[in-house]
C-alpha cells in the first residue's frame, strides 16, 4: 500500500493530485515507477520481479545522499518527491 512505503509528505502530494485530477493520476504514478525501474526489472526473473514490485520498487526515488537504514523511520529528505511528481506528469496518456 502506498502509505506504508512513502513518507507522509509524498503521500499528501500524490493524494492531492489524485483528488484534483482523478483516477488517471494513479496510472501516471504507477507508470512513472515502472519506467524508472525498467532497466533493473528487465534483468530479473519473474519471481525476482515480484519481490521488487512488492517492496523495493519505490527505492528508485530514494535520494542518493540518504543512507538506507533497517529502521522504519524514513526521513522526508530521503525521497525525491519532486522528481516522482515530475516523472508522473511526463507520462502521456
Amino acid at each position: 500500500m502506498l502509505t506504508l512505503r512513502f513518507p507522509l509528505s509524498l503521500v499528501y502530494r500524490v493524494f492531492d493530485i489524485v483528488l484534483a485530477e482523478g483516477i488517471e493520476a494513479i496510472f501516471r504514478f504507477a507508470i512513472a515507477l515502472l519506467k524508472k525501474s525498467e532497466d533493473e526489472l528487465l534483468k530479473l526473473e519473474f519471481e525476482q520481479i515480484l519481490n521488487v514490485l512488492q517492496g523495493d520498487l519505490f527505492e528508485a526515488y530514494r535520494s542518493p545522499d540518504s543512507e538506507r537504514s533497517d529502521t522504519d523511520s524514513i526521513r522526508e529528505s530521503e525521497w525525491l518527491t519532486n522528481d516522482f511528481v515530475r516523472d508522473a506528469y511526463a507520462v502521456h496518456m
